[in-house]
């Protein structure tokens, strides 16, 4: 029976507030889409369909991907936020659109890393010599400008290695600075 007021001299229904359907529970297991058969239940998130999609569409701006998963653009940004800090996700701006992606794993294993990073650490040397002998610098003032060198291109990035010792917990930050400054300065590293 519904609610009735007075509007003039007629009388007209008023709506009452939407009560939610009502849901007939089942004995059943609950089964999704991308579950596999014989698993009594699988429980899906929506990062789980977030990075689903992205499987399917290798890069989505912010907006499509909001659109595309039914979810506000807020609680998509805070879910990005997560995995590109997690370095799930990686995010790119094409003007002022930004697109995600999933990251893929890098292929190698990581002592091919610090190989290229010594041998590109000794190239850079070697040219660095070989332009100071161009330049007619004395022989035996190249291993100073060198650490001079080195030093200033090193200083321009403490600020960046202090603040990755900050966020990683790692105490004394500033005597690992200098053990590192030292070993790169004395070629050890």
């Amino acid at each position: 029976m519904g609610i009735f007021t007075k509007k003039g001299s007629e009388k007209t229904p008023e709506k009452s507030p939407a009560k939610a359907p009502e849901t007939k529970k089942s004995n059943k297991p609950i089964k999704t889409p991308t579950q596999p058969a014989g698993d009594e239940e699988t429980i899906t998130t929506g990062v789980d369909d977030l990075l689903q999609l992205l499987e399917r569409f290798p890069r989505l701006s912010v907006e499509e991907t909001a659109k595309r998963l039914h979810v506000g653009k807020g609680v998509l940004r805070s879910w990005i936020d997560f995995l590109v800090e997690e370095k799930v996700l990686g995010i790119e701006y094409s003007f002022t659109t930004p697109y995600i992606y999933l990251n893929k794993p890098k292929e190698g294993p990581k002592a091919t890393k610090t190989v290229d990073k010594q041998i590109n650490f000794i190239v850079f040397k070697k040219e660095f010599e070989e332009r100071a002998t161009k330049n007619k610098i004395p022989p035996t003032k190249i291993p100073e400008y060198w650490n001079q060198h080195i030093v200033k291109k090193l200083e321009a990035n403490k600020e960046f290695f202090l603040m990755e010792t900050r966020k990683k917990n790692l105490p004394h930050g500033e005597e690992l600075w200098k053990k590192y400054m030292a070993q790169v300065v004395n070629g050890t590293r």
